[in-house]
């Protein structure tokens, strides 16, 4: 191969294109067969996948949205429901299976170019590999957090009485090294017992804390976890000091996909806070985001009492 071989400008431009969202990126195949020839077809099987994917979940997502509309609407939900919930689950299995492979196969490839070619590809080269690697390690994310996603909801809902004092303690001690890092603090309050999913409950701190963790402000982050009781249901609070959200966006924020921040800034799918709702809506409840006191935001959401 030629140290000025075009394939390889062309291959390193498709990458940079994936590595930032576009799913329409393609390079052209020549005859030679050879190792660059094997990564260019192996990007354009994943970016295949990725775009049909893509189209199954939005198509999913719509469906699930529309059944859920006319739920309200008419009361007459569980056909569209369970239609709907089957689609996301389909896609869970195919997200699993069908996905990983092609990652696994440009993470390989990438490791052979940067072996093979990398005196030819020099800095630049490197450093787009370096972007097609960051952007595998963010597509296998994208997956388990789809795969959280679609196990979610009323239709994987295992009710028993559960202890929301010790989910909410346990998710705290799994995010305990990075409390520790940001020099933060999650305190909870006396929070009840209720009839409950333990592992999707589990899911619904693990995502609001974490949050109140990531995006923190110029002070350590403080966390108060706090529940009264209203009614047949308890109101929870996941309250912070964080850099807030706007209330423009205090409805989008629980859409899946939906982000505030850059990637660069901060970490993330954009798929917690719908998790979260997931989670809520299948107990019952409703959740929002109130302005903090006197900074940050307070996530609120419901929970019936029995």
């Amino acid at each position: 191969m030629s140290s000025t071989d075009p394939r390889l400008a062309q291959l390193l431009e498709q990458i940079i294109q994936l590595s930032t969202g576009d799913l329409t990126a393609r390079g052209e195949v020549s005859e030679a067969g050879d190792e660059v020839d094997a990564v260019i077809a192996a990007v354009n099987m994943l970016a295949e996948d990725f775009a049909e994917r893509e189209r199954q979940l939005r198509g999913a997502e719509t469906l699930r949205s529309e059944a859920e509309a006319e739920q309200r609407r008419l009361t007459q939900h569980a056909t569209a429901l369970e239609r709907s919930n089957a689609a996301l689950n389909e896609f869970a299995l195919v997200a699993s299976h069908d996905l990983q492979e092609p990652l696994r196969l440009v993470a390989g490839y990438t490791e052979l170019l940067e072996q093979r070619f990398s005196a030819q590809l020099g800095p630049d080269g490197a450093r787009y590999l370096n972007f097609a690697a960051d952007g595998a390690r963010r597509m296998q994310q994208l997956i388990v957090d789809l795969l959280a996603y679609c196990q979610v909801g009323a239709a994987t809902l295992a009710l028993a009485e559960v202890d929301v004092q010790a989910i909410a303690e346990n998710a705290t001690k799994d995010l305990q090294a990075s409390i520790a890092e940001a020099d933060g603090q999650v305190t909870i309050l006396e929070l009840p017992t209720l009839p409950g999913d333990a592992r999707q409950l589990h899911s619904l701190f693990l995502n609001l804390i974490g949050n109140a963790i990531k995006y923190r402000g110029d002070e350590p982050p403080r966390v108060n976890i706090s529940a009264t009781r209203k009614g047949n249901h308890y109101c929870f609070a996941v309250a912070d000091n964080g850099i807030g959200i706007e209330p423009r966006f205090a409805r989008r924020i629980f859409d899946v996909f939906q982000r505030l921040h850059s990637r660069s800034k901060y970490a993330g799918t954009g798929i917690g806070l719908s998790i979260c709702r997931k989670v809520v809506e299948a107990h019952g409840g409703q959740i929002w985001v109130e302005p903090g006191q006197p900074r940050g935001s307070s996530f609120c959401f419901t929970l019936l009492a029995d």
